[in-house]
């Protein structure tokens, strides 16, 4: 007969401290508002609803002295703040400071910062389409349909980049789990094609995709938040990390400076 001694070890999952989040970003869209998103952790066993912070003072800053005092959309958005675009308009080659001050986690007040520098765009030379073995998975598709995926093309630039790209049909996202990121590692100042095999468009349909250009820090952060969504961050499921954050003094969340182009393409 074997024994053991069993020690019981108590761990509270509901004391953690809170923490702020930020989900922060600056575009060259013309006269479209950026946004910046403000909540905080939950405790383990909360719902999965974010409590949102609202009465901070947010602004965003560029290295050539011009700055905007964002405006919290209330009473529909609490916690969600937004540039006037008179006043800040994001340009390539410009670093974006964002200082955030709130009571929300600390009574004594914090200030929050973090910087981005906006990379320069790259233009999306065409959109085109390839024959599909997969279903719509919209309602309605019909597994007898042809049905056809997004092919991206453009150029990368001689030096390394990195991009996010977005896919809509209808104004709604298909990204599906995770974010699409890629980077031009292997394909410095060559063409590059990206083919969308997880979503299936029947002819008539119309498709838009979103190139981003976004700088290294973003790119790994988008990676390792990838990871986590997929299980793969190198943490048992029941201990995830959160992924590195660019935002000081204990901040989770990041905030991004990046240019985009668009296209859109009819299927045939």
């Amino acid at each position: 007969m074997f024994s053991a001694c069993t020690k019981v070890v108590n761990i509270n999952l509901n004391t953690a401290n809170k923490q702020l989040v930020i989900d922060g970003q600056v575009s060259d869209r013309p006269g479209i508002p950026d946004t910046v998103k403000l909540s905080e952790t939950i405790s383990f066993f909360a719902s999965n609803s974010y409590p949102t912070i609202s009465g901070a003072r947010v602004v965003i800053s560029d290295n050539t002295g011009i700055s905007d005092t964002l405006k919290e959309l209330l009473p529909a958005m609490p916690g969600t703040y937004i540039t006037s675009p008179l006043r800040l308009q994001g340009t390539p080659g410009r670093t974006y400071t964002l200082s955030v001050y709130t009571k929300a986690i600390n009574a004594a007040g914090q200030n929050y910062t973090a910087s981005s520098t906006m990379p320069d765009s790259t233009k999306i030379d065409s959109l085109g389409q390839t024959e599909s073995l997969r279903m719509r998975f919209r309602p309605g598709g019909n597994p007898l349909d042809t049905t056809y995926n997004v092919t991206v093309h453009w150029r990368a630039p001689s030096s390394m980049a990195y991009y996010r790209l977005n896919l809509y049909y209808d104004d709604t996202m298909l990204n599906g789990n995770g974010i699409n990121i890629i980077n031009n590692k292997y394909s410095e100042g060559l063409e590059m094609d990206v083919l969308y095999r997880g979503h299936a468009f029947k002819p008539g349909d119309t498709a838009q995709v979103e190139l981003w250009c976004i700088d290294q820090n973003t790119y790994n952060y988008y990676n390792m938040l990838n990871s986590i969504i997929n299980g793969n961050n190198g943490t048992s499921s029941e201990n995830p990390t959160n992924p590195l954050s660019n935002v000081s003094t204990g901040a989770v969340g990041y905030f991004s400076a990046y240019s985009v182009t668009s296209l859109t393409y009819k299927i045939k």
